[in-house]
C-alpha cells in the first residue's frame, strides 16, 4: 500500500487505472502487483459500446458505526482514456443534533478537470490535478441511495438521491476536457478503510462491523442495465473478517466484527434498490484480500 495523503492514497494492484481513497485519491493497478488490502468487485453496463452520458450506482448501508472509518466507493472512467473519477459514501459521526449522517464524495483525477462549485475544490490525492467534491446528507440505515453521475457536454454532475424518500442532493460539479468523451461502461466498486492506525488488531473495537449492498448499476436514465460482480476471497490478514453475498440484484459486503452495540445493527431494508423509469453477471477481474493494513490517518 502506498502513501496516504490527507485526501487519499495510491494503491498498486492488477486492473489498470482505478480511483480509490478516503476522500479523493487514485490508485494505479498495474499488471504485476497484487492488491493487498481493499476488497473490490467489477461492474459493467451492457449495450453502449461508445459509452454513456448518465451512470447510476445504488448503495444500501445496513450497518456501520457512526464514525470516520469506511468508504464505499464506485469508480468510473471515460471512453477517451486518461484518468477517471469516483463517487461513493462514508458513514460519519453524528451531527450536532445526534442524527446519523453520511458524507458523499464525487472526485476527478484528470489534469483537464476544473470546478467552480461550492462543494468542490481543485486537487486530488495531494496533487494539484483533479477535483474533489463532498457534502453531508442525512444517513438512514436500510435506505437505498442512488449515486448518479450525469454528463452534459464536458460537464459532469454528481448527485445522491435517497430512493426511499426521493430527497436529492447535488454533491458537486466539474468539467473535463473534450478528449474524455463519454463515461465508460465498466470498472470497479470497493470498500476501503481509510483511517489508521496502519495495522490495527482485528477485533470489534478496531475493526467494527459493516454491511453494505452494492446494487447493479444503470445507465442513460434506466435505458441500460448492468451487473455488479461478486467478491468472495476471504482476508489473509484478518481471517473471517470479510464475506460477501452475491445474487442477481448485486453484492452485499460484510466486514469486521460485531460488538455488543452491533447485535441489532442490521435493519430490514425499507426497499429494494430502486431503478429509474426506463426511457428506452459480471465476474470480478481481481480477487483482492480484505483491508487490514490501512495507512491513512485522516478521513478526507
Amino acid at each position: 500500500m502506498g502513501k496516504h495523503t490527507r485526501r487519499g492514497r495510491k494503491i498498486v494492484g492488477i486492473l489498470g487505472l482505478v480511483g480509490l481513497a478516503g476522500g479523493s485519491a487514485v490508485m494505479f493497478w498495474g499488471p504485476s502487483a497484487a492488491l493487498a488490502s481493499t476488497p473490490a468487485m467489477s461492474w459493467s453496463v451492457q449495450g453502449a459500446k461508445d459509452g454513456v452520458t448518465e451512470l447510476s450506482f445504488y448503495q444500501r448501508i445496513d450497518a456501520a458505526r457512526s464514525q470516520n472509518m469506511f468508504y464505499f466507493g464506485n469508480q468510473f472512467g471515460f471512453t477517451g482514456g486518461g484518468a477517471g473519477g469516483y463517487i461513493g459514501m462514508q458513514p460519519q459521526p453524528e451531527d450536532s443534533q445526534g442524527a446519523r449522517q453520511f458524507r458523499v464524495i464525487f472526485s476527478s483525477f484528470r489534469a483537464d478537470s476544473a470546478t467552480t462549485h461550492p462543494h468542490c475544490h481543485g486537487g486530488a490525492d495531494g496533487s494539484p490535478d483533479g477535483v474533489s467534491c463532498k457534502t453531508s446528507i442525512k444517513g438512514v440505515l436500510g435506505h437505498t441511495y442512488r449515486l448518479q453521475v450525469a454528463e452534459s457536454g464536458t460537464q459532469l454532475t454528481g448527485t445522491v438521491i435517497d430512493t426511499d424518500t426521493g430527497e436529492s442532493t447535488v454533491v458537486g460539479r466539474w468539467s473535463v476536457g473534450a478528449a474524455a468523451r463519454n463515461i465508460s461502461t465498466s470498472h470497479v466498486s470497493w470498500v476501503e478503510r481509510y483511517t489508521g492506525p496502519k495495522m490495527p488488531p482485528c477485533n470489534a473495537t478496531t475493526w467494527p462491523y459493516y454491511k453494505v449492498k452494492f446494487g447493479n448499476p444503470t445507465a442513460n436514465n434506466g435505458a441500460l442495465t448492468g451487473s455488479m460482480g461478486d467478491f468472495s476471497q476471504k482476508s489473509s490478514a484478518c481471517p473471517g473478517a470479510l464475506r460477501s453475498v452475491h445474487d442477481s440484484t448485486g453484492t452485499t459486503m460484510m466486514g469486521g466484527f460485531k460488538g455488543p452495540e452491533d447485535q441489532a445493527a442490521d435493519p430490514a431494508p425499507t426497499a429494494t434498490p430502486a431503478r429509474p423509469t426506463s426511457t428506452a453477471t459480471v465476474k470480478p477481474s481481481t480477487r483482492p484480500t480484505a483491508p487490514c493494513d490501512p495507512t491513512a490517518d485522516t478521513p478526507e
